[in-house]
């Protein structure tokens, strides 16, 4: 237990709360406005139903998306 303020906010001074939180929201975002199915659309239209192609491009968004 926290003894004063300054002790009991030590933890917010961490980025990586702040990084799960903008990765959460952006998450939310991306399925409330729908842009995640048009991605997946867009990767499937590409991929042309081929199943190793389509990891490919789903192991190629990821690397690239943090960017």
């Amino acid at each position: 237990m926290a003894t004063d303020f300054s002790e009991a906010i030590v933890g917010f001074s961490n980025p990586a709360i702040y990084f799960v939180l903008s990765v959460t929201l952006f998450n939310k975002v991306m399925i409330k406005v729908g842009l995640d199915q048009v991605i997946a659309f867009q990767m499937e239209k590409l991929s042309k139903g081929k199943i190793k192609t389509m990891a490919v491009y789903i192991i190629a968004f990821v690397m690239f998306l943090p960017i």
